[in-house]
């Protein structure tokens, strides 16, 4: 792993890619058809997409980075009459409200962010479980579901179906075949799918991150779809041969949601080749690169064309080969971190491959301020950067009185988020005193003879530390410190640690960090020893005055609010990590989005640690000198 010191580097787009991007795109204007062929034996397959004009602009775009910030949609529809399990028992679908809780596949209970209108018409099939329980649905509602086939593997992910699939391969060798994974290996299987009369039915969307709810009385997980895989397979015809890339925030939203909407239409719907579960790869065969680029190979020399799937929790798991092209579903989530981001980028960047971020906005962290603040700093036209912002009422079938319900009902922060698609600002959000446009300044050199401290955070993983500067004028103290460089690295020894941290500073900083039982770490760092042959000095290191615990850790972050409350703290805007972490450091919220003291994913915030650590040694609430204003430091101050 290296160190993290300065800002990513996004490089631009040939220009051949652009023409080539130009021409598919006037050639393809009626994006909702897609049409891939299989010459050798004379048989077309179509599958038709309708899309929305968000969609359809996200389709289009031509620009490498297109990011999709998108409102709750709909789903896909069950009768009325269907129990649905909530917290307090069981309430009929058409009884439900936004607002409501329901039960996610997890058994928590999960908040209805949208409820359709009361579809009529629509051609409906009554699904017979084996416990005896019945669910009518349309023909186009998703369910989980394992074959016969696929049971035989444990290691094969559920694919999404439609009721009509399931209806139309109900049986093998008389057996049923399809069955859903109700938790702890526990299949439910289905037996019967008959069409019936068509009923009234509608969908609900619920805030949870595989989309999951439970329906019927004996709770069946159904969910919804995706648009990526569509734009996925657009640009993999585009770019050719190769390898390209599908990221998830987690292994289970990989296996749960982005996957089997991929092998929906990659390998159900157009044939083009299988997935192998254990390395999750998914290699075209030969007939599918014939549909999708004319032939079954460039030349003999060729490797095969391979989408090889990962997710952001093991950003080392993509770092391997390149990519000329990926998809990032829920890419705001907490768990893609900046680190995965940043893995992804270092494979796209031989071939220059564009990237489709698709999700809801989480947080304020890296994806608003690599991605959404450039572009709407370049009056929303970025030469690289395409953001495709829409609401819930681009969908034509999502009802505006919802959209006005919702608004009047909801936080606005809330209603922000899943109905509107914009960041802003989320409950829990714990350095809440941070401000961006006053507290994060432009890079300046720093005088060498400005005070240098430094706050680490161990970890055989992940050693973190990050640099303060004492902001003077003349030799005045001001009584602020500026985060001017951040370190992450791992699998070093102490001394290489000492020796990469101490490169390039002008002087020992005054260093603290770790809890109080890591005093090993501290005696490592403070001993030294020889890296590459050479000598280095240690590097001592204050512990904590007391007992590391909850309290402890209020404290120190009730310093670092009151500091940024105080405008006694301001970091060079450079600093991604850093800024990434203290825009998404938060609580966990209740079931109805409030704040509990619990901080969410509260390991992954090593360099916040860090920052903690140092701060809460140093005596930040000495006065501030008012005498003199001005001198080096207003080069990055001017916002105060």
């Amino acid at each position: 792993m290296s160190e993290h010191t300065s800002s990513v580097s996004i490089p631009s787009v040939s220009k051949e890619a652009t023409e080539a991007a130009l021409a598919f795109s006037l050639q393809d204007k009626l994006s909702e058809l897609i049409t891939v062929s299989n010459e050798g034996n004379r048989r077309q397959v179509k599958v038709r997409f309708k899309l929305h004009p968000g969609q359809s602009d996200a389709f289009h775009s031509l620009k490498r980075f297109i990011l999709i910030l998108a409102g709750t949609q709909s789903g896909k529809a069950l009768a009325l009459d269907t129990p649905i399990p909530t917290p307090s028992g069981f309430k009929l679908m058409g009884n439900l409200k936004v607002g409501d809780l329901v039960i996610g596949f997890n058994c928590r209970p999960c908040l209805i962010l949208y409820v359709s209108p009361v579809f009529h018409g629509r051609e409906c099939y009554r699904l017979l479980f084996d416990d005896g329980s019945e669910i009518v649905a349309d023909a186009d509602h998703e369910w989980p579901t394992f074959t016969a086939r696929e049971r035989s593997s444990s290691a094969q992910p559920a694919r999404t179906r439609t009721t009509l699939e399931i209806a139309s391969t109900l049986r093998v060798r008389g057996l049923a075949n399809h069955s859903i994974n109700m938790g702890n290996g526990y299949h439910r299987f289905i037996y019967a799918a008959y069409r019936v009369e068509s009923q009234p039915v509608r969908c609900i969307s619920v805030a949870a991150a595989d989309h999951l709810y439970l329906a019927g009385p004996s709770g069946i997980p159904t969910h919804n779809t995706s648009f990526g895989p569509l734009w996925l397979r657009r640009e993999i015809q585009l770019r050719g041969p190769g390898d390209y890339l599908v990221v998830a925030p987690s292994y289970p939203l990989l296996t749960k949601k982005c996957l089997p909407e991929f092998l929906r239409l990659f390998r159900t719907r157009l044939h083009l080749g299988e997935y192998q579960t254990q390395q999750k790869i998914f290699t075209f065969s030969e007939d599918g690169c014939r549909k999708m680029f004319g032939a079954p190979k460039i030349t003999d020399d060729d490797a095969p064309t391979q989408v090889f799937f990962g997710h952001a929790q093991d950003s080392e798991s993509l770092e391997s080969a390149t990519a000329k092209a990926a998809w990032l579903d829920e890419a705001g989530q907490k768990k893609f971190r900046l680190g995965s981001w940043e893995a992804i980028l270092r494979r796209l960047s031989i071939h220059e491959g564009r990237v489709l971020l698709t999700t809801t906005p989480y947080d304020l962290g890296w994806l608003k301020q690599l991605l959404w603040d450039p572009w709407v700093a370049a009056n929303r036209n970025h030469p690289l950067i395409d953001v495709v912002n829409f609401d819930s009422t681009e969908n034509p079938s999502f009802p505006k009185r919802e959209f006005e319900r919702a608004r009047q009902n909801m936080p606005p922060w809330r209603f922000d988020l899943f109905y509107r698609g914009i960041f802003t600002r989320p409950a829990g959000l714990i350095y809440s005193s941070f401000k961006p446009e006053k507290h994060k300044i432009p890079r300046f050199d720093i005088p060498p003879e400005w005070p240098r401290h430094l706050g680490l955070d161990f970890g055989g993983v992940n050693t973190a530390g990050v640099f303060f500067a004492e902001e003077r004028v003349g030799s005045d103290p001001t009584g602020r410190l500026i985060a001017y460089r951040e370190y992450k690295a791992g699998e070093r020894s102490a001394a290489e640690h000492v020796y990469h941290l101490m490169k390039g500073e002008p002087r020992i900083p005054t260093c603290a960090g770790g809890s109080k039982s890591e005093g090993q770490w501290r005696r490592e760092f403070a001993a030294g020893g020889t890296v590459n042959g050479t000598r280095v000095a240690g590097l001592p290191i204050f512990g904590p005055g007391g007992v590391e615990n909850d309290t402890r850790v209020e404290v120190g972050i009730n310093r670092v609010w009151g500091a940024f409350n105080h405008d006694k703290l301001l970091i060079f805007d450079d600093l991604h990590g850093l800024l990434d972490e203290l825009l998404s450091y938060s609580r966990e919220l209740d079931e109805m989005g409030e704040p509990t003291k619990k901080i969410d994913s509260k390991e992954q915030y090593h360099r916040l640690d860090s920052a903690r650590y140092i701060l809460g040694h140093l005596n930040l609430d000495k006065p501030v000198p008012t005498q003199k204003q001005g001198g080096v430091a207003r080069k990055g101050l001017q916002n105060l």
